[in-house]
């Protein structure tokens, strides 16, 4: 289940507990997933597979995004709808991700380009993330291998 984490907004921190659970085929940025939400506890990346079937995709223009969520509240709580580098937090809403389910998406395309240029990562899988809702779209490859340890920096 999701566990509390750390995100930093606009540089301060933030305690959130999540209910969605985020990867990305970029080593360097998965790193810093595991390490927001492992805190001071050991972080490892480990190789997943998503069965996933219908995101929503957060890269699109923000009247896209309003259309395909016309008829649900996903988006009652955001009356300023976030800019596509904070639109990751739309998922750390409960509410949000609760309408979004609803409404049959099962995940998130979410853009991470700002999040990449500021970690200096430079891969371009490190630009797109991906939220899923369900524990059970997640298949952990080999958990007993991690991918590599998510040392701080």
């Amino acid at each position: 289940s999701p566990t509390p984490s750390t995100r930093s907004v606009g540089g301060l921190p933030r305690e959130v507990t999540s209910p969605s659970y985020f990867f990305s085929e970029s080593l360097a940025l998965a790193s810093a997933f595991a390490l927001a939400r492992a805190g001071e506890r050991h972080a490892a990346v480990v190789s997943a597979s998503l069965a996933v079937r219908r995101p929503l995709d957060l890269t699109a223009k923000r009247a896209d995004i309003e259309s395909a969520l016309w008829d649900t509240r996903a988006l009652d709580h955001w009356p300023d709808f976030p800019v596509k580098r904070e639109r990751w937090a739309l998922l750390d809403d409960p509410d949000f991700v609760r309408e979004i389910r609803d409404a049959g998406y099962d995940s998130a395309i979410v853009p991470e380009i700002d999040l990449a240029e500021m970690l200096a990562i430079d891969d371009p899988a490190a630009l797109v993330s991906w939220a899923v809702f369900d524990r059970w779209h997640i298949r952990v490859i080999n958990p007993q291998v991690p991918l590599s340890p998510a040392g701080r920096r």
